[in-house]
């Protein structure tokens, strides 16, 4: 038995093939281990939280800004780490 999940879309927006995290169960494996890798296996490929970036529709303008924040942010912190 086979459980997968497709995401159409490319990490950078743009649509390509597309990307699927499959899992193969064995016969005698259970199927809360089966689902326990498939939820790693999606995680490490970052498609829960490319899902909820896409939930809602996110202005250039507000990205932009948004970005640019976290990129002060970041900055920020670097300066007072090397103090």
């Amino acid at each position: 038995m086979v459980y997968s999940l497709r995401l159409s879309t490319c990490p950078d927006g743009r649509r390509r093939g597309s990307r699927v995290t499959k899992v193969v169960v064995e016969v005698d494996e259970s199927f809360e281990s089966a689902m326990k890798r498939f939820k790693k296996q999606c995680e490490k490929a970052g498609l829960l939280s490319e899902f909820k970036k896409r939930q809602h529709y996110e202005q250039p303008s507000v990205r932009r800004k948004r970005k640019a924040l976290a990129a002060r942010k970041k900055a920020h912190r670097r300066e007072r780490v090397a103090d």
